[in-house]
């Protein structure tokens, strides 16, 4: 299953929803944008993205990021 997939059916709190939702929206621009950059945007915290990461079973944010958009 593909990452963009596994964010959109994953169980997450709302605050984790709004992260993923603005990820999937925001694609190649969180590229070069920081963890506190995107959870700023995404009006939550550094640690949701983190959070976000284990829940799909990557060892941390730069992991997850990486592979979305390798995918991508």
């Amino acid at each position: 299953m593909l990452i963009q997939e596994r964010l959109e059916r994953c169980e997450l709190s709302s605050s984790e929803r709004a992260v993923a939702d603005f990820i999937l929206k925001e694609k190649q621009n969180i590229r070069k944008m920081t963890t506190r950059e995107i959870a700023q945007a995404s009006f939550s915290s550094p640690s949701t993205l983190v959070r976000i990461a284990h829940k799909m079973n990557f060892r941390g944010w730069n992991e997850l990021k990486e592979a979305l958009l390798k995918e991508e």
